[in-house]
């Protein structure tokens, strides 16, 4: 899909477009696909952005470009090239490119805050309380792509956001976790959604 369908997709998901703000960043996203089929793993969006105001690239929030790992010759002074993909080279470097280009992408986020309690619950086999990573699942489908299940997985609680989709398939993709930002790559895939839900819970 293009890049302004994917933001909103992160979005509706309370996450944005990936946000690469440094060099460990970038190497969560590399983890992410490194695990996966390299037959899907070429190109996937950042959220990444020249600014209509600046001319100057800039992250969707805002935030402004502190590091980089562009491709030789990019960005390109192009104007119609206003968008950022990341594609795996061997160094999954970033190239400017036309934001209508169908492409995977990638989501970030920060971990949700819980509240604090005196004492936590008993320890129990499927929790990932031992864990700070989170996983992800996430499908692609024709012009919609969406992450399907977030376990944040924390000492005390675990926040799960689903979403379900009748009438499609669906493809595995882990989230990588790097100093507090989470990262989740969603693959695009030529089927149509037909039924969506959503249903947020905390345990």
């Amino acid at each position: 899909m293009g890049w302004d369908s994917a933001r909103l997709h992160c979005e509706r998901l309370g996450y944005s477009l990936a946000i690469v703000r440094s060099a460990a960043d970038q190497e969560s996203l590399e983890a992410v696909f490194a695990s996966h089929n390299r037959s899907w793993r070429v190109h996937f969006w950042l959220g990444l952005h020249r600014s209509e105001k600046s001319n100057e690239f800039e992250w969707v929030d805002g935030t402004p470009l502190n590091f980089t790992n562009w491709l030789p010759g990019s960005p390109s002074e192009e104007q119609t090239h206003v968008c950022t993909e990341v594609y795996e080279n061997g160094e999954w470097q970033w190239k400017s490119s036309r934001c209508s280009g169908p492409r995977s992408f990638a989501c970030s986020t920060l971990p949700p805050v819980m509240p604090p309690v005196r004492s936590p619950p008993p320890p129990s086999a499927d929790d990932g309380s031992s864990s700070t990573f989170a996983v992800a699942v996430g499908i692609g489908c024709g012009a919609a792509a969406v992450v399907l299940a977030v376990v944040v997985g924390r000492a005390l609680a675990r926040t799960w956001i689903r979403l379900g989709i009748r009438g499609t398939r669906s493809r595995p993709v882990v989230m990588a976790h790097s100093g507090g930002a989470q990262m989740a790559v969603v693959q695009t895939k030529p089927r149509p959604v037909s039924t969506t839900s959503i249903e947020t819970m905390a345990a």
